[in-house]
């Protein structure tokens, strides 16, 4: 399988910070101001968006991911749906697993590490105080078979 990362420069505005479940779903469900939902560029698109429920290796879904949703900027997502494209007429697609990540995601895994005392991973660079997806200009990607689904 073929695994890539795609880093993209991309902007992003600051969201909230204190905001109710409902608030934050509610916010989380619409797109971020200046950028387009994957999903509507590009409908057959997969997602696996693991930080939105418990299927990463926190154990727990992170802070700032309402929906499980990938947003870029319309450049960005544009050159992307012509990947898409390309791979579509190989019986492939595009599968994202993460794009713009609120900070605060960011800081729950650093907070998670270091209570668990997995302090290595922020040393080695696996967990980052600070990373490109908070910025919105990462995004990690891969390719599947659409035949097998991996």
């Amino acid at each position: 399988m073929l695994f890539f990362l795609l880093i993209l420069s991309i902007c992003w505005t600051q969201e909230p910070e204190f905001m109710t479940q409902e608030e934050l779903t509610v916010f989380s469900s619409r797109v971020p101001k200046e950028f387009v939902d994957l999903e509507v560029v590009m409908p057959t698109i997969h997602l696996e968006i693991g930080y939105h429920n418990s299927d990463n290796f926190t154990g727990r879904p992170l802070p700032g991911y309402g929906v499980p949703k990938a947003w870029l900027l319309p450049e960005a997502a544009l050159a992307l749906s012509k990947v898409q494209e390309e791979l579509s007429w190989e019986d492939l697609s595009l599968l994202v697993y993460d794009a713009y990540r609120p900070r605060r995601a960011s800081e729950a895994m650093v907070a998670w590490a270091k209570r668990t005392n997995q302090q290595e991973l922020i040393d080695k660079g696996f967990i980052a105080e600070k990373s490109g997806h908070n910025h919105g200009h990462t995004i990690d990607v891969t390719i599947i078979d659409l035949k097998t689904g991996k």
